[in-house]
């Protein structure tokens, strides 16, 4: 039986290796890059959970997520200071929370307006929403009283992040693989 050789020479072995680098280097990078995409898969899905919990009045916490590229890994967190009690809840009987936020709640959602009558015109007779010389004294008035309120009673949780990274989490392993074997071909 003739034998089999392989002649490997030098050239030919350090080609071989660098060969073998590019592709790990690939592979990594196509890695990192899906991270990525699941990355924005999950800011997408928890904004829509926020949609889904009424929990959007105006649009700061979902505006605040934002998704970070750190080399090795990415990040997806939300910047606004009340997103962790919308995540998480708040305690009963704990300290007020702060006004500038709960202030633009009420004004978002047109708590401080008063009706007065029209009295001229072809509207005469109809109630129009007004803002009135005393509006910002009223609706600071209005976020107190929703501040004690939350600090007094707390509030219920309404999950959005976690439950948009445990769905998109489900299929991970399937997506890497795929990415992967895309970048060896």
């Amino acid at each position: 039986m003739p034998t089999i050789q392989l002649k490997l020479d030098e050239a030919k072995l350090e080609a071989t290796f660098k060969s073998v680098r590019r592709l790990g280097n690939a592979a990594k990078k196509a890695a990192i890059d899906e991270i990525g995409a699941t990355a924005i898969d999950i800011l997408g899905a928890s904004a829509k959970n926020l949609k889904d919990n009424k929990s959007v009045a105006t649009s700061h916490l979902a505006n605040s997520g934002k998704v970070k590229n750190k080399k090795e890994y990415w990040t997806v967190g939300y910047t606004a200071s009340y997103a962790w009690n919308v995540e998480f809840g708040r305690k009963a009987n704990s300290k007020r929370p702060p006004l500038d936020a709960i202030l633009q709640w009420v004004h978002k959602k047109r708590l401080a307006y008063y009706k007065e009558t029209i009295t001229r015109g072809k509207n005469k007779g109809q109630q129009k929403e007004v803002k009135g010389a005393g509006y910002w004294k009223a609706a600071m008035w209005i976020a107190i009283l929703i501040a004690n309120s939350i600090g007094k009673k707390g509030i219920k949780p309404k999950p959005f992040l976690m439950p948009a990274f445990n769905e998109v989490m489900k299929d991970f392993n399937s997506r890497i693989t795929s990415a992967i074997n895309k970048a060896l071909r």
